[in-house]
């Protein structure tokens, strides 16, 4: 008699854990797609905010080298700084317009500062 209630139980039992667990599995499924949806968000900001990093570096290297160019000289602590600025822009995929200018940089005569 045992033996057939837990046959029975069994029997009734399974569907409904089941449905249950097919419940919870969907509606997982569907957090699971907010989440992308929110990451893909994410990544495309962090793209754009990169980009207008990536253009603001530009332009101020750009101004500062060319500065210098038309100077004829740089600092110590300027080099420092532009070179800074150089490598952050680099790692975010800059071009050869800056590298090219950086390379004639690196190469002015040095001068005290207020010198």
């Amino acid at each position: 008699m045992l033996e057939l209630i837990v046959t029975a139980l069994t029997v009734l039992i399974a569907p409904v854990s089941l449905a249950v667990l097919n419940h919870i599995l969907k509606g997982r499924e569907k957090s699971l797609e907010r989440v992308a949806k929110s990451v893909s968000r994410i990544e495309e900001a962090v793209d754009k905010t990169a980009q207008g990093t990536r253009a603001i570096l530009s332009y101020r290297l750009i101004k500062d080298m060319r500065g210098a160019l038309h100077a004829g000289f740089t600092t110590v602590d300027k080099v420092q700084e532009v070179a800074e600025l150089y490598e952050s822009y680099e790692n975010l995929g800059g071009n050869s317009v800056v590298s090219t200018l950086f390379i004639e940089y690196k190469n002015l005569p040095l001068k005290r500062k207020g010198g």
